[in-house]
C-alpha cells in the first residue's frame, strides 16, 4: 500500500482532514465623485490617500481630505475652465485584504459492507478572523472612506449521511 503526501497522511484511513485557506493582501478601491446629476466624475486627488497602519480605523480607513470635488461652477473655489474629468487614478488606494481558513473534518463509519455513514464537521472562518469590507469610495456620501461592512463570523455545521 502506497502512501500519499496529502493532509490525511497519518491519520485513520475513515478520516478525511480538508483545509481551505484564502488570503488577499489590500484590495484595490477606486474613488468617484457624484454631480448633481447622479452622473460618476473622477475627483482631484492634491495628496497620496493612503494612511499607515496605526491610523487606518473603520471610521476613517483613508484621508478623505486628499480628495476634491471637481466645481463646475466658476463662482465656487475649485473651479478649473473646461475640466471634465479629475486627476484620479484608478486604483490608487488599497483596501483592508482578507485573510480566512475553512476545515472540513470527517469520519466515515462502516455499518455493512455496502453501507457507510459520514459524520462531517465544517467550520467557517475556523479563526474567528474579522474580515472588512472595502471602505466607501462615492465622495458625495456621508460615510466617506468609512468601513461599514465585514464578512461572516465563525460558522460550524455538522452533518451526517448515509453512503450506499
Amino acid at each position: 500500500m502506497q502512501r500519499s503526501c496529502t493532509v490525511n497522511h497519518g491519520i485513520d484511513p475513515g478520516q478525511q482532514r480538508l483545509p481551505i485557506f484564502r488570503c488577499r493582501e489590500l484590495i484595490q478601491i477606486h474613488v468617484a465623485g457624484v454631480d448633481c446629476r447622479k452622473s460618476a466624475l473622477e475627483p482631484n486627488r492634491v495628496a497620496n490617500g493612503a494612511l499607515p497602519g496605526p491610523e487606518r480605523t473603520v471610521d476613517r480607513f483613508f484621508d478623505t481630505s486628499a480628495f476634491r470635488i471637481l466645481q463646475t461652477n466658476p463662482a465656487l473655489d475649485g473651479f478649473v475652465p473646461r475640466q471634465a474629468f479629475g486627476n484620479s487614478g484608478v486604483g490608487v488606494l488599497r483596501g483592508p485584504g482578507l485573510f480566512n481558513i475553512d476545515f472540513n473534518l470527517s469520519r466515515n463509519f462502516a455499518v455493512t459492507e455496502r453501507h457507510v455513514l459520514q459524520f462531517r464537521a465544517e467550520f467557517y472562518n475556523l479563526f474567528n478572523n474579522v474580515n472588512y469590507g472595502n471602505p466607501n469610495t462615492t465622495f458625495a456620501a456621508a460615510n466617506f472612506g468609512r468601513i461599514t461592512s465585514a464578512g461572516s463570523m465563525r460558522q460550524v455545521q455538522l452533518g451526517g449521511k448515509v453512503l450506499f
